[in-house]
C-alpha cells in the first residue's frame, strides 16, 4: 500500500505530507483548494510528463516522493529485470529542476520515465471521471473480461502461439524474397560456384602459401647457412660440441667437491645432447631447402590466383573465400529446390495459424462463460447504485480474420439502464451511467489483481442521497482488502471513510498555498455538516452530519 506521499513545490503545494491508512481514505476540501493538484503530483511520480510550469517557486526544484509497502511476484520480476533493489518497501521519486530537467528514481537508483510508469502501474490504479470513457472502448471491454476470468495460462498460450505464427510467416516472406533473388541470379551464382569449386580454397592457405614461397625463394641461403651452423655446432674439429666435451673433462675431477660444482657439471652434461640435436635439425632443414623451381612456379601461380579471387569477391582471407563458396552453394541449393522449400515453410505457417485458431476458440469459450458471470455481478452492483432495471450483456463473436495475440474474439458491451433492449454501451449510456458502471467493474476487478492501492477521483459525480450512501458503502467494502483513496464532494461517501483528510487553501506571504490535515471526530462532523448545509452549517446540519457519521461508523464495525 501507499505508506506516504510527500510533495514539495508543486503548483499550490509548498510542502505536503500524506500518510494514508490501509483501508478507505476519503479526501474532501474546498473548491480549487488542491484535491486534484495532489492527484496531479502523484501522477508526476508515476511517470506523467511535466514542465517547469508546475513549479510554485521557479527558483526551487519540485520533488514528489511516494513510498509503498508492497511485494508481489510481478513487482519482484520487474525490479530484478531492471537490476533494482528488491525489498518489501519501494520508493518512487521524481524531481523537476527550475531549468526543466526531470529526474526519476526507484529505490534511489536513477531510472527513465518508462520504468517509473511501469512500476507505478503495478502499485496504483487511478480511476477518474475521464477514465470512465475507457469502458466505451471495445478492446478495453475485452481486457475487463480477461481480468475477471481465471484463464491466464490460455491467454499466455495464445500470445506465445501468435508470436510463433508471426515468426513462421516472416520466415516464409523472407524465403520468398530470397528464392526470387536466387533464381534471378542462378546462372551467375553457378558460374561463381564452379570457379570456386575448381580452385577449392582451403582454410589458412593464404598464410601457408606465403610462408612456403618465402622459404623456396631463400632455399639456397637456408641450405648454405644451415650447413655452416651444423659444422660450427658439431661437425668441425673445434665445434661447440667438442669444446663442451673438453670442458666436461676438465670439470669431472672437481665435480664432487661441492653441491654447486656438481650442479654445474650436470648442466654441462645436458648441453652435449642438445647441441647434437640442434646440429642434426638444422642439417635436415638445410637438406629440405634445396631450390625447387617447379614447386615455386606452382605455388606462385596458385597464390596469384588466390589473390585474384580475394579481390574479385571482396574478402580478406582464404577462410572468407571458403565460407563464401559454401554460401553460394547454399543459395544454389535453395534456388534449385525453391518450390519444395517454400511449400515446406508454407506448411509451417499453416500449422502455426491453425494452432492459434484452436487456442483462440478455447479462449473464446472461456470468455463467453466469464462474461456471463461478470455481467451478473455488474448488474447486481448497478442495482445497489439506483439502477434496478440495468442490464448488461457481452456480445462476443469469433472471427478468423480478427485473429491476433489476444485470440479472435470481437467484443462489445450491450447495455440498458431502464430494462429496454440492450444497445452498444457507447451509444446509449449517459456520463453518469458510465461512471457508475465503471466504478462497479473496477470494484469487482479489484479482487482479481494484485494492485494494492486504488484511487477514485470524484467518480461519484452525478449521484446523491441513498445512492451516494451506497457508493460510500461499496468503497468501504472495497477498502476491506485494498487500500482505497477516494476524492469526493459527497458527505455520504466521506462519512464511510476509515480516515478523513481535508484540503484547504490559505494566503501565505501573498501566495495561495494548499494544506492537508487529518480530521478528528469533531472536525469530521463539522466538515460533513458544511458539505450538507453550506459554509456555516446550522444545528440541523450538524445533527445530520453526526447521524451520518455514526451510521457509517456502525457499518464499519
Amino acid at each position: 500500500m501507499l505508506k506516504s506521499l510527500t510533495v514539495q513545490n508543486y503548483a499550490l503545494i509548498r510542502d505536503l505530507a500524506f500518510s494514508p491508512e490501509s483501508h478507505l481514505n476519503v479526501i474532501t476540501g474546498e473548491t480549487g483548494a488542491g484535491k486534484s493538484i495532489m492527484l496531479g503530483a502523484l501522477g508526476l511520480v508515476l511517470g506523467n510528463r511535466a514542465d517547469t510550469g508546475i513549479l510554485s517557486d521557479q527558483n526551487v526544484k519540485c520533488t514528489v516522493e511516494a513510498i509503498f509497502q508492497f511485494k508481489s511476484e510481478a513487482l519482484t520480476t520487474f525490479l530484478e529485470s531492471k537490476e533494482l533493489e528488491v525489498s518489501d518497501e519501494i520508493i518512487l521519486r521524481r524531481e523537476i529542476s527550475p531549468t526543466g530537467k526531470s529526474r526519476a528514481f526507484i529505490n534511489d537508483t536513477p531510472v527513465n520515465l518508462t520504468d517509473l510508469k511501469e512500476a507505478g502501474e503495478l502499485l496504483i490504479d487511478i480511476h477518474t471521471q475521464h477514465t470512465s470513457l475507457l469502458i466505451r472502448n471495445n478492446k478495453q471491454q475485452l481486457r475487463m473480461i480477461d481480468r475477471f476470468g481465471d484463464y491466464n495460462p490460455v491467454l499466455l498460450e495464445a500470445e506465445t502461439q501468435w508470436k510463433q505464427y508471426k515468426l513462421e510467416l516472416q520466415a516464409f516472406e523472407d524465403l520468398e524474397v530470397f528464392c526470387s533473388s536466387a533464381q534471378a541470379e542462378q546462372d551467375f551464382l553457378r558460374f561463381q560456384f564452379e570457379e570456386l569449386e575448381k580452385f577449392n580454397p582451403l582454410e589458412g592457405e593464404d598464410i601457408q602459401l606465403e610462408e612456403r614461397v618465402e622459404l623456396l625463394n631463400h632455399a639456397a641461403d637456408i641450405a648454405r647457412i644451415g650447413e655452416n651452423i651444423a659444422a660450427l655446432l658439431h661437425e668441425n674439429e673445434n665445434s661447440a660440441y667438442n669444446q663442451v666435451q673438453a670442458a666436461r673433462s676438465l670439470m669431472k675431477p672437481i665435480s664432487g667437491l661441492s653441491a654447486g660444482l656438481k650442479t654445474v657439471s650436470e648442466r654441462i652434461d645436458a648441453l652435449l645432447p642438445e647441441i647434437k640435436d640442434l646440429s642434426s635439425e638444422i642439417q635436415d632443414i638445410a637438406s629440405d631447402s634445396e631450390p625447387n623451381a617447379a614447386e615455386l612456379e606452382h605455388l606462385n601461380s596458385r597464390y596469384a590466383q588466390l589473390q585474384l579471387l580475394l579481390k574479385k569477391h571482396r574478402v580478406d582471407t582464404s577462410l572468407d573465400l571458403k565460407q563464401l563458396f559454401q554460401e553460394i552453394g547454399d543459395k544454389l541449393y535453395t534456388a534449385d529446390n525453391s518450390v519444395e522449400a517454400l511449400e515446406k515453410q508454407r506448411t509451417k505457417v499453416k500449422v502455426a495459424f491453425e494452432a492459434c485458431l484452436l487456442t483462440a476458440k478455447a479462449l473464446h469459450t472461456k470468455r463467453i462463460e466469464t462474461a456471463v458471470q461478470l455481467c451478473q455481478h455488474v448488474e447486481a452492483g448497478l442495482h445497489q447504485l439506483g439502477m434496478p432495471k440495468a442490464k448488461l450483456r457481452a456480445d462476443l463473436q469469433f472471427q478468423n480474420e480478427y485473429l491476433n495475440e489476444s485470440g479472435a474474439s470481437k467484443m462489445q458491451f450491450l447495455f440498458s439502464a431502464n430494462g429496454s433492449l440492450e444497445m452498444p454501451l457507447e451509444k446509449v449510456a449517459s456520463g453518469g451511467e458510465v461512471s457508475r458502471l465503471n466504478f462497479v467493474i473496477k470494484s469487482i476487478l479489484a479482487g482479481k489483481n494484485e494492485i494494492p492501492t486504488l484511487i477514485f477521483d470524484e467518480t461519484d459525480t452525478g449521484v446523491s442521497g441513498e445512492i451516494a450512501h451506497k457508493f460510500g458503502e461499496m468503497m468501504r467494502k472495497l477498502g476491506d482488502y485494498r487500500q482505497v483513496i477516494a476524492i469526493t464532494h459527497l458527505p455520504q461517501v466521506a462519512a464511510h471513510g476509515n480516515s478523513h483528510y481535508f484540503i484547504s487553501k490559505k494566503e501565505v506571504s501573498g501566495k495561495t498555498e494548499s494544506f492537508m490535515e487529518k480530521l478528528q471526530i469533531e472536525q469530521r462532523i463539522q466538515k460533513l455538516a458544511s458539505m450538507l448545509g453550506g459554509e456555516n452549517p446550522g444545528e440541523a446540519a450538524l445533527a445530520n452530519a453526526k447521524e451520518l457519521l455514526q451510521a457509517a461508523t456502525a457499518a464499519l464495525q
